[in-house]
């Protein structure tokens, strides 16, 4: 009793703590541990670029971290996992874990434990546990089986008596009830049919038991839960009934993006909007994380006004706080001022854009090099959506009809390139730092781009021609592996 108390009134201080002048309660960002470190079986890469984002999270008013991927035999297994949890417990942020019941289309998330093929809260561990007694159509981690459920609450508790964690993000059921046997399909029935988004019956099984373990051990505690899309206003009244019958303390974490409707409101208390508008991984030397490749890439790519109209919609609709999906280290530079904005227009949704670079621009680049900054951040997004089909293919199966784009945007990447070497013989020694790290990419976006421009390698029959192209350029192999295309 005197743990839980005490874990209670550590959270209270600490991992929900906010500055008084922020409106929303919570400030989370949504990590996948492949965007952010390198695996190593000791987990070195992770505790340390982990605990640098904390540190940074714990100076820029952010509440809490989710980590997909936060315990894992590639990275350092439970050790690793229990060091990061009390770190990040110590700077007052609080750690959410991804827990997943879906081992279905998507991805082999793991439940509460990845890298562990024999650990019992690996889902695929239950899952071979079941087969013995499988009944007709079904399908992964059934949570119709009453066995399946009892295994997210001892999960769950284990988890809580492990590692000293503030709540956790729950996935059921991404895309839908997928089992096809026949107590899922009335399930699936009773919440109106697929909807082509999470089923909300599986979370009102899903999410109760592990709230009711929450209050039981760490009250204090957040448990988010996705509900993925359509959302709310566009779901069938009997899926909406369902989500009311998950306990008020969890909080509904829902895929806004850029959609707002002010005139329905939420069926549930507690709510969340996430935007996938977080960053890049381009810190980590690799031209995608080893998973995830679909949301991760190489690239640098600015998403502001993107952030300002999402800001401008979760006050509107007031939510209770936010959740930036699709994030990369700070390291990143377009990560960080992402992760700045999202803190400073949900405060003001007035702020307009030029205020806010002119607030945080200078602070981080100096007051010289700010000009050239803001027109590089500025131009960089439309660019970026230029170069993204020629970078995209850069072994050469690009369109061959698109060489007059391909060299437009070569020549504004050139500009870039110029325009950000301009600003970094400018800027303070911190500035310097960020720029030196976009300087790379802008001039992969270039290589690439003048390689399809020139029309000499359109095809795979001309890979080899162009591997000389790259090397010559001064492309990195390291991260492009286009010399064994000779």
């Amino acid at each position: 009793m005197l743990r839980t108390l005490l874990a209670s009134l550590t959270i209270l201080l600490l991992g929900q703590a906010r500055p008084a002048d922020h409106p929303l309660k919570h400030r989370i960002l949504w990590t996948w541990d492949t965007w952010i470190c390198e695996y190593d079986a000791a987990g070195k890469s992770y505790l340390q670029e982990y605990k640098d984002l904390v540190d940074w999270m714990a100076k820029n008013e952010y509440t809490a971290l989710v980590v997909w991927g936060f315990i894992d035999g590639r990275h350092g297994g439970e050790a690793a996992a229990k060091e990061l949890a009390r770190y990040a417990r110590g700077k007052g942020i609080a750690l959410l874990p991804g827990v997943s019941t879906d081992i279905g289309a998507y991805a082999a998330y793991g439940g509460f434990v990845l890298g562990l093929k024999d650990h019992p809260f690996n889902d695929e561990v239950q899952v071979r546990a079941m087969a013995a007694t499988k009944r007709p159509g079904e399908l992964n981690l059934c949570t119709s089986r009453p066995e399946n459920r009892e295994w997210l609450r001892k999960g769950t508790q284990w988890l809580l008596d492990t590692f000293e964690i503030d709540g956790v993000n729950l996935e059921v059921a991404e895309g839908g009830l997928r089992c096809q046997c026949a107590e899922c399909q009335e399930r699936a029935k009773a919440q109106g049919g697929p909807t082509g988004g999470a089923s909300f019956s599986d979370l009102s099984l899903c999410v109760p038991i592990v709230a009711d373990v929450f209050r039981e051990k760490r009250p204090g505690g957040l448990v988010t839960y996705a509900t993925y899309t359509p959302l709310w206003w566009d779901q069938k009244p009997a899926a909406l009934e369902m989500l009311r019958r998950i306990p008020e303390s969890a909080v509904a974490q829902w895929n806004l993006e850029l959609a707002c409707n002010e005139q329905v409101p939420s069926p549930v208390k507690g709510n969340v909007a996430l935007l996938h508008g977080g960053g890049e991984s381009y810190h980590l030397r690799r031209l995608r994380p080893e998973t995830w490749a679909f949301t991760q890439y190489r690239c640098f790519d600015p998403r502001i006004e993107q952030i300002r109209a999402f800001a401008t919609n979760v006050r509107k609709m007031k939510f209770d706080g936010f959740v930036a999906g699709d994030v990369g280290s700070p390291k990143n530079p377009d990560c960080e001022l992402a992760y700045h904005a999202l803190i400073d227009f949900t405060r003001d949704p007035e702020l307009s854009l030029g205020a806010f670079l002119k607030k945080r621009v200078p602070a981080l680049y100096g007051d010289a090099a700010t000009d050239d900054v803001v027109r590089l951040f500025t131009a960089q997004p439309a660019l970026h959506r230029k170069g993204l089909p020629f970078w995209q293919k850069h072994d050469g199966t690009w369109d061959a009809g698109g060489r007059e784009r391909a060299k437009e945007a070569a020549k504004g990447f050139a500009d870039q390139l110029a325009l950000a070497r301009a600003a970094s013989g400018k800027a303070s020694a911190d500035g310097k730092r960020r720029l030196d790290s976009i300087l790379p990419i802008l001039d992969e976006y270039r290589i690439i781009c003048e390689a399809a421009a020139s029309g000499q390698f359109d095809g795979t029959e001309t890979r080899a021609k162009l591997a000389e192209f790259y090397e010559k350029a001064g492309l990195p192999d390291d991260l492009y592996a286009f010399k064994k295309w000779k």
